[in-house]
């Protein structure tokens, strides 16, 4: 996003002509951008629109953004099993060491908050999420 600092705006319609393509980087952005409310009205229905579509086209960011949105109910109802389940199938698609270690250790953070009832639910969110991240 670093590039388009200077004109969200801009940023915004270009990200989205390239989202409405499927490019999974330009709706991570979108949805981020959507979130934050820069460069567009910040929409969290929107932000989690474009999320779900990265995270079903097998993006780790928005695999994790996605889980982000559930853990805080923003534009989804609050939901720490699905978002546990979000944020560990998320991990493997990660290619930053650090990154990867500090998402982890929040996943491990969350882990820690559920009932051993809500851990087994995550389980097979968790194999279904990493299916789609293999694309």
């Amino acid at each position: 996003m670093a590039e388009f600092k200077a004109d969200p705006v801009k940023a915004v319609k270009w990200y989205r002509l390239a989202a409405d393509q499927n490019h999974t980087e330009a709706i991570q952005h979108l949805a981020m951008m959507n979130s934050m409310g820069m460069g567009i009205k910040q929409d969290n229905s929107e932000a989690i629109k474009w999320f779900r579509k990265g995270a079903e086209l097998g993006n780790a960011d928005c695999i994790w953004g996605l889980g982000h949105c559930y853990l805080d109910g923003r534009g989804a109802p609050q939901d720490s099993v699905q978002a546990y389940a979000l944020y560990s199938a998320s991990l493997d698609g990660f290619m930053n060491p650090e990154q990867k270690q500090a998402y982890s250790q929040r996943c491990v953070e969350l882990g820690k908050k559920l009932t051993e009832e809500q851990l087994k639910k995550a389980e097979p969110l968790i194999a279904e999420w990493k299916a789609k991240g293999k694309h």
